[in-house]
């Protein structure tokens, strides 16, 4: 499998010690994915064993801009809190993927840093919704909204 490349250009700006915001752009050509045959002589592929595969993803799949933007604030020397959206559009070309929406992620969070160790409270809302099909006139709507609670603590050496 040979997946497309991945192109990514990163903007930050830093308010000094108070904080930051960043913004991700991302492009992704789906449609470049690739499936070739090994060449190990043992398997003997056939020439252009997965020509019809390679055809159909390149028809049917898209170039997308991934978006990712984000901040960080410090209240007072040791409290901060953050926030980050992201937004994931659909790989498919409108014909494939009519109903479907693209992904985002929600995220924001706080946290205190006590000398060298730190605790960070986060929560995360993900959504999805995508058709899947597992063959040609298969077809399964998944709508997908998945919410998380992330606590980390961390000492810095």
């Amino acid at each position: 499998l040979r997946t497309p490349a991945k192109v990514i250009g990163s903007l930050a700006y830093v308010f000094g010690t108070r904080g930051s915001i960043n913004i991700d752009v991302e492009y992704i050509d789906y449609s470049k994915a690739n499936l070739k045959s090994t060449n190990d002589p043992v398997y003997a592929p056939e020439p252009n064993e997965y020509r019809y595969q390679n055809e159909e993803a390149s028809q049917i799949l898209k170039p997308v801009l991934n978006i990712r933007i984000g901040g960080e604030m410090v209240i007072q020397t040791q409290y901060y809190v953050r926030a980050g959206f992201a937004y994931y559009p659909q790989p498919y070309e409108s014909n494939v993927s009519a109903g479907t929406k693209a992904g985002t992620t929600i995220s924001f969070g706080g946290g205190i840093k006590l000398g060298s160790n730190s605790i960070d409270l986060a929560y995360k809302i993900q959504s999805k919704n995508f058709n899947y099909y597992a063959f040609d006139v298969s077809k399964t709507s998944i709508n997908s909204n998945t919410n998380g609670l992330i606590l980390s603590y961390s000492v810095n050496f």
